[in-house]
């Protein structure tokens, strides 16, 4: 706590772009803020709830863009650090649209693309970063901070058709048997989102 009665988080990568939010949130959406105030390498608000953050948790502002030339760096960077292990897959987070992909593929050309699916701009670039990816994963707490959750199962089910359309498998990540930490068999939700993975036509489960 500083003398103002404000707590300070310092960001870990630069803000996105964004546009008069009135909400945002830590830890895929778990923990949600009025906003106060916000500048190009700040933003503050108001908590709903009282939590303790744990470390590396994510911030979400709805309907941000994120600058792809920076994330092109951050990739190839973590990339050149680590396809000397034998690696033949990777996961990019936050992919925006097929030209950051196609850059990427080009300089690794043997890499298989898991493009994850976490804003809007990903959103409404679906058909073409299907048609450039290899794979295609659905990561429902990002995407949920960052549309709303009033337009999280229509979203995942238009993504679900794109790569459907493009012969892309899909992964979805989930928080699904959680509760088989203190029980001995899953809940009722859980085998409910489950099934309709399956019946979605979902090719992997991260549970």
């Amino acid at each position: 706590f500083e003398k103002s009665g404000i707590i300070n988080i310092n960001l870990s990568n630069p803000l996105p772009s964004f546009k008069k939010p009135k909400k945002f949130t830590l830890d895929d959406g778990r923990y949600s803020f009025k906003k106060i105030s916000y500048g190009k390498n700040y933003i503050t608000g108001i908590s709903n709830q009282s939590f303790e953050l744990q470390p590396q948790k994510g911030l979400n502002i709805p309907n941000s863009l994120f600058n792809s030339s920076l994330q092109e760096k951050k990739y190839n960077k973590y990339i050149n650090l680590v396809k000397n292990w034998g690696i033949d897959s990777i996961g990019l987070s936050y992919i925006q649209n097929h030209k950051t992909i196609d850059k990427i593929k080009n300089k690794f050309p043997k890499l298989i693309i898991t493009s994850k699916i976490e804003n809007l701009e990903g959103l409404n670039n679906i058909e073409k970063i299907c048609d450039s990816s290899d794979v295609i994963m659905i990561d429902r707490g990002d995407l949920s901070a960052e549309l709303g959750e009033e337009r999280l199962f229509s979203s995942i089910l238009k993504i679900i058709k794109a790569a459907n359309k493009y012969g892309k498998p899909v992964i979805m990540a989930t928080e699904n048997l959680d509760s088989m930490i203190i029980r001995s068999s899953p809940n009722k939700s859980e085998i409910m989102s489950l099934g309709l993975s399956r019946y979605f036509k979902v090719d992997c489960v991260m549970l």
